[in-house]
């Protein structure tokens, strides 16, 4: 693994040890010389679900046991494989395994549900509206996103028949005031799916939802589309193309870098 410093220079290069899980495929986040992974449950049934990698000393502490059942492998017929599924920034590519009995189910590949902000270290696992607070051995409960009728329960996260009024949600970025999310109805029909952008106040609870991609400023003037990430202080980070932001560039020109506080 090579380490960047802010600037974008490299610091130094790390050695996980070999034996370590495949970091390819699982969600990772690296705080303060710890690694940290997380491996979802769908055709095989990890030990554990989430794990932390002491980087200096090479050893793997094992936190939350997993409790989830494997689904079982039932191919109807060949999986599908999308790249950047769902326009969504952060999620590379995406695997619709076709099961019998009108079922599918989704494997993002390194699905971003882990992060740090403050302190803390925090999961957020797909087909669930619950963020949890993660200490070993510990999914304490901190935000529910409430979100009424387009709640999906877990036992139904395969089934085709209803899915067109749940929800999955992709990501969540945590600023200091409020977390934004993106979700999908639809996500098993690529021709109907369709995309929507949320705030959850942290103070409040209440929830704000839009089906365009835009966050406005207070003037109504466009700040910025789809948001790649966020700091453990949270701001939140996106780019809009150099032309919008400034109209002598040209189109191909670098992206600008936009941070909200």
């Amino acid at each position: 693994m090579l380490r960047f410093d802010r600037e974008g220079l490299p610091v130094d290069a790390v050695t996980v040890a070999d034996s370590t899980i495949h970091l390819s495929g699982v969600s990772q986040i690296a705080v303060n010389g710890d690694l940290y992974f997380y491996q979802p449950t769908l055709f095989s049934k990890p030990a554990y679900k989430m794990s932390v990698y002491d980087v200096q000393k090479g050893e793997t502490d094992d936190w939350i046991p997993n409790d989830k059942e494997a689904v079982e492998m039932d191919l109807q017929q060949m999986p599908v494989l999308f790249g950047g599924y769902g326009s969504v920034p952060v999620a590379p590519s995406c695997h619709i395994f076709p099961l019998k009995g009108n079922r599918y189910a989704l494997s993002y590949q390194e699905d971003p549900c882990l992060w740090n902000y403050g302190d803390g270290i925090f999961l957020k696992e797909r087909f669930n509206d619950t963020i949890y607070t993660a200490s070993k051995g510990v999914l304490a409960p901190r935000y529910v996103f409430g979100l009424g009728d387009w709640h999906c329960p877990y036992d139904k996260r395969l089934d085709v028949d209803g899915s067109s009024g749940r929800i999955s949600i992709d990501y969540v970025l945590e600023g200091r005031r409020c977390l934004y999310f993106v979700f999908q109805t639809n996500y098993y029909n690529m021709r109907d799916k369709k995309t929507f952008f949320g705030i959850y106040d942290k103070e409040t609870g209440s929830v704000k939802i839009s089906d365009s991609d835009e966050i406005v400023s207070e003037d109504g003037r466009p700040v910025v589309r789809q948001l790649q990430t966020a700091t453990s202080d949270g701001k939140l980070l996106g780019l809009i193309p150099a032309s919008e932001h400034d109209p002598s560039r040209a189109e191909d020109d670098n992206p600008v870098a936009v941070i909200l506080y």
